[in-house]
Parts: structure tokens; C-alpha cells; sequence
């Protein structure tokens, strides 16, 4: 029988997991052949210091490639249609008419990726959401914005944390101003 210790799953393991299913999530409801730069982070590590780039992801037909902006570390996906990660069914929000767009800072977007309570179509804007120089750009309908208002709105009013509650209070504005024009 194997010990209790045996069966943790190191914290790197978890975090390397997270990484690529970012990524799967982010080529899956881009167009095949379109090269984006998403707000996922690089996850190599310079003389101890996490790497500052962005991942330069382009989705092909059987597989997701990502090369890092600053670093150039590279690799492919493959296999990934099958996934749980992939949203390329709901990722008509993406391309539909009549799309609306919100721009959120960086540290905003990160606390909007650990929303808890997201529908796929939610989860689809925010897994296909570009880096632009200094902000991220979030495109969807204005239903699924809706639905991603209100339970950002429940997420930020149910968090201990104060730094996490503020920048989603902050998104939902920016989706409600966005809504109302």
C-alpha cells in the first residue's frame, strides 16, 4: 500500500498542468492559423526571477503552438481536441456580430482566470482574451458578458480577500459600463 506521501502531486506538477491547460484553452477558441499574444504569463525562470514575456500562441489544425515573447521558450500541444480544455465549441462569442470588447489590467484578468463560478462561454472569453501592449482585451456578446458581470459581481462580493474583491469590483464596472453604452 503506498503511503499518503507517495500520492501528493508536487506543487510544480500542478502548476505546469494549469499552464498548459491555459494554453489549450486559449488556442482552442482562437481561428486556426492566426497567430494572438495571450495574457498567459511565461512560466520559465531566469537566475530565480519568473520570466516577464507573454505567450505568442498559434493554433493549427492538430495542434497549439506557444513561443514566449521575450524568452522564445517554445512547444506544441498536440492531442488536445479531446481535452476538458478545449473550448472550441463555445467560442462563438468570439466571432460572433455585435461584439463588445473590455480592457482590464493585468492583476485584474488574473483574479477573473480564478473566478470559481463560469460558464463555458465565460470561461471562452477569458481563455481568448489578447495581451495588447499594456492591458488585456476581453471580446464577447453582450449576453455573456452579462452572465460573466453578474458572477463576477458574486465572486467579488464572497472573497476574503480584499486586493482580489477590489479587482473584481473593478472588471464588473468595466463590463457594466461597457453594457450600458
Amino acid at each position: 500500500m503506498a503511503s499518503k506521501e507517495n500520492t501528493r502531486i508536487h506543487p510544480e506538477t500542478v502548476r505546469m498542468a494549469e499552464y498548459i491547460r491555459a494554453i489549450t484553452a486559449a488556442g482552442s477558441v482562437h481561428a486556426v492559423g492566426i497567430e494572438f499574444i495571450s495574457p498567459i504569463q511565461c512560466m520559465k525562470r531566469h537566475n530565480s526571477r519568473r520570466c516577464k514575456g507573454k505567450m505568442r500562441i498559434t493554433p493549427r489544425a492538430d495542434v497549439i503552438e506557444y513561443c514566449c515573447t521575450d524568452c522564445e521558450t517554445c512547444g506544441i500541444i498536440a492531442n488536445w481536441r479531446g481535452s476538458e480544455w478545449n473550448l472550441s465549441e463555445f467560442a462563438s462569442g468570439l466571432t460572433a456580430p455585435g461584439l463588445l470588447t473590455v480592457s482590464v489590467s493585468e492583476d485584474e484578468y488574473k483574479a477573473l482566470r480564478k473566478v470559481l463560478l463560469l460558464s463555458p462561454k465565460e470561461e471562452a472569453i477569458i481563455a481568448g482574451a489578447v495581451w495588447t501592449d499594456s492591458h488585456v482585451v476581453i471580446t464577447g456578446t453582450e449576453d455573456v458578458f452579462d452572465e460573466l458581470a453578474g458572477n463576477v459581481a458574486f465572486e467579488a462580493n464572497h472573497s476574503p480577500g480584499t486586493k482580489k474583491q477590489a479587482a473584481l469590483d473593478s472588471v464588473c464596472e468595466k463590463i457594466e459600463k461597457v453594457l450600458e453604452t
